[in-house]
């Protein structure tokens, strides 16, 4: 790629989505450590305190509404600005480097690890060779890792947003073209000249004195 390519496009970053983006991987820390207070069975949480937190549930609870979606939205968003200096060959390539690489890695390495936390001080806890060698065995029908079978744990997140890319780069490709580029003028024109539903009532309504 030529380096003026590459000085354009970093000239051009945005600072706000760099900026949501940073806050919302900070906001994973409370948010799991929240989650240690959750003693709903049904959570797959590796370790929980004894101590239920009714306070940090809701809080958890209100946060899970929008974060993951906010994550999706600014990865997608940065996709389809990667695009428009990179080719979907050298898209392809750079999301394999960074999610596959390191989501390989980590199922590897750092999941293993956590389930055996998951079974510390039972006493039908498995050796941690034995964890490993149960690990590698798949469970349709749970993927949580509970049972000590693969699950991708906290690594769910980067293999969904390869998938999504994956799945998603023939439309941002299309949506590249000038003709879909002119479509979505039109409809973005459109939808800023169509008054909002607020400003009609206040037109129509009545004034009152």
């Amino acid at each position: 790629m030529p380096q003026t390519t590459a000085s354009t496009a970093a000239s051009k970053r945005r600072a706000d989505l760099d900026w949501l983006r940073v806050l919302a991987v900070l906001l994973l820390v409370p948010y799991h450590g929240a989650l240690v207070f959750d003693l709903d069975p049904n959570a797959v949480v590796f370790v929980k305190d004894a101590v239920h937190s009714p306070a940090l549930v809701q809080a958890v609870g209100f946060v899970h509404i929008w974060h993951m979606p906010l994550l999706f939205a600014i990865a997608g968003a940065a996709s389809w600005f990667a695009l428009a200096w990179r080719s979907g060959a050298a898209y392809l390539r750079e999301r394999v480097q960074r999610l596959l690489v390191p989501f390989v890695f980590g199922v590897l390495t750092l999941v293993p690890l956590m389930l055996n936390v998951h079974w510390l001080g039972r006493p039908d806890a498995p050796s941690l060779g034995e964890l490993y060698a149960r690990f590698f065995t798949l469970n349709p029908n749970d993927l949580s890792g509970r049972q000590g079978t693969f699950a991708p744990g906290h690594l769910w997140f980067i293999s969904d947003l390869l998938l999504f890319s994956l799945l998603a780069l023939p439309l941002f490709l299309a949506l590249r073209r000038p003709a879909a580029q002119r479509v979505l003028g039109t409809i973005a024109a459109c939808a800023m000249a169509t008054p909002s539903a607020s400003s009609m009532a206040g037109r129509t309504s009545p004034q009152m004195s």
